[in-house]
């Protein structure tokens, strides 16, 4: 969409890097840098995305998250959350592994799209649609993208 616009809401030590690659990209003219923590408060929009962001925090900040960002969303507009999701049958997956690891290195864990739901539903939103990103070894793709609609 050639004259979208968006914002980059970070913590200020990453805007050295994001100028760059948003120059390079051609895109630093319609992109704002914010910086600020989500654990507060976000920037308005019709369109928040959290790419690998959630499975670093336990459910308690997730909740957070999600709900600054439902009190800073226009009527409609969608939250995206782009990241692991666990089978909910146990079955051997890349997903356990980044579970563990999040686990003991932040605190944070892998989730189901169930576990998903639980934690960003009561902010308001609705599960709108749920993609797939690529496969690993042939089986099922650990990466997937969650839309939830502001209802």
């Amino acid at each position: 969409m050639p004259k979208a616009t968006g914002v980059l809401f970070d913590r200020p030590e990453s805007f050295a890097a994001a100028r760059a690659y948003l120059t390079a990209a051609g895109v630093a003219d319609r992109t704002e840098l914010v910086a600020g923590s989500f654990l507060t408060e976000v920037p308005d929009g019709d369109l928040h995305i959290l790419c690998q962001v959630l499975h670093n925090w336990e459910d308690e900040n997730v909740r957070r998250i999600a709900g600054n960002r439902a009190r800073a969303a226009r009527p409609g507009g969608s939250l995206v959350v782009i990241d692991y999701v666990l089978l909910t049958v146990p079955e051997p997956a890349v997903g356990h592994l980044m579970d563990i690891l999040m686990m003991v290195l932040l605190g944070g864990r892998e989730r189901t799209l169930e576990e998903y739901q639980a934690v960003i539903e009561p902010a308001g939103y609705t599960l709108a649609r749920e993609v797939p990103i690529g496969a690993t070894n042939g089986g099922q793709p650990p990466w997937k993208v969650l839309e939830f609609r502001l209802d």
